[in-house]
């Protein structure tokens, strides 16, 4: 062969779309379900951070590779084209010029972990809005040469990541639009979740980015009400096509849950997660209201610190055999507290609510309900026992992840369930003993979990409780595993881990 075609051919690969088992998006694609296609999934590693009980450096088993990140890691991971990006901070310095306290996206070479590039974005002057050693939280997306997030700075940026795919230079900004300046949008961090974002969505030539438009730092004043809180942006150039500015004056405290692009009911919909405590869908097109669904019992009460019934959207809704899944929530520092798991019909119109006001702050039955159930209420005296409190679900920021018509969600109180997603009925619950904040990663027949405590639980995939094993990762785990490429990353408040499938 010339040289001549061999470079061709190289060329026409570097720009060939993103590989069939690669992961290029918070939860793997558009319908946001963490489920991962590929067989070989491990079920035994051992990582080699530090010394165990003074017997020395633990061996490295099933471990392909492992990177240090920074000290807070919430961005990721996603797996595009040979190159892994991860949402970070600057405090593991890999650039002796560049030492501040920042915001990073990093990037590693997908073969063996190489270092090969950071996008440091610096903090914002108002502590409140970015505080200290915040994570790069917006998970990114990739399609081809193309890579949009939000940064810490209330920005959607978009980069040209080719040159860096080919070996040519580090990528190019192709546009940055600071919704601050532009929009009038103040947002709230979520000081204790140490820099939580929304992850943008795409459709066609259409980029949808939640705006985190939030209250102040006394967590009651919103400063800018009239602010938008969904934009969508033609994501080629940076340009407002249209925009959103509900839930306005009524937020609760924060707005993180990212978009969910689908096509039901005859048309493409943006489905997002408000800080109000309802589930909204927008026309792709036009930005039009299609239907809006409260998720919250009439005549409940948001309390600051958590004590109120009253919760906001703090996961990212799911789509999986034409329905929609989604929790609310609240900052994880507020704890548990009551809550309930919605499965939506998502081919209605107007409010599709399971209730509507009945005038006296109570709630009477919706005849244009589109719920098809919910988990939740109160606990049997039984359940009450085993769960050590009166309400059977409580209140998470985790997607859930569904296949073969069941649901696995869990909750900010350690807890993971498996319900029948036609029916919501139970099958299982465990306690893990260890907050959640990411969603279950489904794999190969295998459920990945990972908690507060640095514990990768992995369970059997049914309708019985199995637990194949529970391994120590010694570092906080807040971001979902995924399986791509034959490997598993679990990212750690310290380390990204690539870890060997079965072979």
């Amino acid at each position: 062969m010339s040289r001549f075609r061999l470079a061709v051919l190289i060329a026409i690969a570097f720009e060939s779309p993103t590989r069939a088992d690669d992961w290029p998006m918070f939860g793997r694609d558009r319908t946001h379900n963490a489920v991962g296609p590929e067989k070989g999934t491990p079920t035994d590693w051992q990582n080699q951070l530090g010394p165990e009980k003074g017997l020395g450096p633990r061996a490295a088993r099933n471990i392909k590779w492992t990177a240090r990140l920074g000290s807070s890691n919430l961005g990721g991971p996603v797996i595009a084209n040979g190159l892994v990006w991860v949402g970070t901070n600057n405090y593991s310095a890999r650039d002796p010029h560049s030492k501040k306290d920042a915001s990073v996206l990093m990037c590693f070479r997908e073969s063996d972990g190489k270092f090969l590039w950071k996008y440091v974005s610096p903090r914002l002057s108002k502590m409140f809005q970015d505080g200290p050693r915040h994570s790069m939280g917006s998970t990114p997306l990739v399609e081809g040469d193309r890579l949009w997030l939000i940064t810490n700075r209330c920005e959607t940026l978009c980069l040209n990541i080719g040159p860096l795919r080919r070996g040519e230079g580090p990528p190019r900004e192709v546009w940055k639009t600071d919704m601050r300046t532009e929009f009038g949008v103040f947002p709230h961090a979520i000081l204790m979740a140490a820099g939580l974002s929304p992850s943008p969505a795409t459709d066609g030539d259409r980029l949808f980015t939640v705006t985190g438009n939030g209250v102040d730092e006394d967590h009651i004043t919103i400063p800018a009400p009239d602010a938008p809180s969904l934009i969508c942006f033609d994501k080629r150039s940076g340009r407002a096509l249209w925009k959103d500015y509900s839930p306005g004056k009524d937020i609760m405290e924060s707005q993180r849950s990212s978009p969910l692009v689908i096509e039901a009911g005859g048309r493409v919909q943006v489905v997002i997660g408000q800080g109000d405590g309802w589930l909204r869908s927008f026309e792709s097109e036009s930005g039009k209201l299609i239907w809006k669904c409260d998720l919250n019992p009439k005549g409940a009460k948001f309390s600051l610190g958590g004590r109120g019934r009253k919760n906001y959207i703090m996961a990212t809704p799911v789509y999986y055999d034409g329905r929609v899944y989604i929790a609310p929530g609240q900052d994880p520092e507020h704890g548990e507290g009551e809550n309930e798991l919605f499965c939506i019909d998502p081919t209605g119109t107007g409010d599709v609510s399971a209730e509507l006001s009945d005038g006296r702050g109570k709630g009477k039955p919706n005849p244009n309900s589109r719920v098809l159930w919910r988990y939740g209420g109160p606990a049997s005296e039984k359940e009450q026992k085993e769960l050590e409190r009166s309400y059977l679900f409580s209140r998470t920021l985790a997607n859930c992840t569904i296949q073969d018509g069941l649901v696995y969600a869990c909750e900010i109180d350690g807890y993971v369930f498996c319900l029948d997603a036609l029916t919501g009925h139970r099958y299982w619950w465990h306690d893990t003993k260890a907050g959640i904040w990411s969603a279950p990663l489904w794999a190969d027949g295998k459920v990945y979990l990972g908690t507060e405590d640095g514990d990768i639980w992995i369970f059997a995939h049914g309708r019985e409780k199995k637990i194949l094993n529970q391994i120590q990762m010694d570092e906080p785990i807040r971001v979902t595993p995924i399986y791509a490429n034959g490997i598993l990353y679990v990212m750690t408040n310290a380390s990204i881990y690539a870890i060997h499938g079965q072979r």
